[in-house]
């Protein structure tokens, strides 16, 4: 049994897999779906979308806010936008997460929906920094 996974965002094609398992970053933590799972409804927040394929293969998405829904093996996740894993080096991605707290820090000012922005910003560009490890073999989800 395997479960037929769909991401689907606004001005993106969807990515459509078979998988073994999913784990999603909802805004109370990651929930993991196998094969089987109950019907659910659940949140999803900026982060890593894991999905093993398979093959026994971890592809990394990253996601940005949405909802997920499983029912009868059937996973369709709606966010505001996804990614890819980055084709971009560790390095590179590493830098991004580095400007992204950066400008977290000095962010003393009394502007929440600014602070709520590079916070967002912050998660992004550490998922990006995971999925690049991901990729490049030198990070393995849950072993």
């Amino acid at each position: 049994m395997v479960l037929n996974v769909t991401v689907s965002a606004p001005n993106q094609s969807p990515w459509n897999s078979s998988a073994n398992k999913v784990v999603i970053t909802s805004t109370t933590g990651q929930v993991g779906i196998l094969p089987g799972h109950a019907a659910m409804v659940t949140t999803v927040d900026i982060g890593l979308l894991l999905i093993e394929t398979t093959n026994n293969e971890w592809i990394p998405l990253i996601s940005f806010s949405g909802i997920a829904v499983v029912n009868n093996n059937d996973l369709q996740i709606l966010v505001s936008a996804y990614e890819t894993a980055p084709k971009i080096t560790e390095q590179v991605a590493e830098q991004q997460l580095r400007e992204a707290l950066n400008s977290l820090a000095p962010s003393n000012d009394d502007n929440t929906i600014n602070k709520v922005l590079i916070s967002q910003k912050v998660k992004a560009a550490s998922s990006r920094l995971i999925a690049t490890q991901i990729v490049n073999k030198k990070k393995v989800p849950f072993n």
